[in-house]
């Protein structure tokens, strides 16, 4: 019979345990990156997301024509249908001078396939278009809201992406 050490009989234990300590490393390292207190229910939006939105027109110009934005929503009310209504403030920051905008917002949100429509009223500037709506889509954990803006005028197009959290950057950088 061969003779194995103490040392040798202990290391076969610890790789039994790698796995399980590799899980928990990894469960660990995803909770630390979390924004505390912001995540969404699997059924319902946050309360806050942050993003930008760009004109389909403006993209050429890169950074200059995009238009940070945080929105915070403050009511929520269930319509009979199921649907869920949210309401809020939108905070936007435009242009090579930061310039800062409000604009009351509603969205109205189907939990069954994710979906929104939200309208924009009552902006700060008189530049603000408000001929339509976004459209889009909550992806599954509802931690990203991406959509559309359709114009009721037919004019012009443009995207919206937001992540959950009101702690995104709303700064452009400063051109080099």
């Amino acid at each position: 019979m061969i003779r194995i050490s103490h040392r040798h009989r202990n290391r076969g234990r610890w790789q039994g345990l790698f796995p399980y300590l590799l899980l928990a490393g990894l469960s660990l390292a995803m909770t630390a990156c979390q924004t505390p207190g912001r995540i969404a229910s699997t059924s319902e939006p946050g309360t806050a997301y942050s993003g930008v939105f760009i004109w389909d027109s403006e993209r050429v110009l890169a950074d200059q024509a995009v238009q940070c934005l945080k929105i915070e929503f403050d009511k929520r009310e269930e319509l009979p249908d199921g649907r869920l209504r949210l309401t809020g403030v939108t905070r936007y920051v435009t242009g090579p001078i930061d310039e800062i905008n409000y604009v009351e917002a509603e969205v109205i949100y189907r939990a069954e396939d994710r979906s929104f429509r939200m309208w924009e009223r009552n902006a700060t500037s008189e530049n603000f278009v408000s001929d339509g709506y976004f459209e889009g889509y909550f992806e599954p954990g509802l931690f990203l809201m991406t959509g559309r803006w359709v114009s009721e005028s037919g004019g012009e197009s443009g995207t919206l992406t937001l992540r959950l959290g009101a702690d995104a950057p709303c700064r452009l950088p400063a051109p080099l």
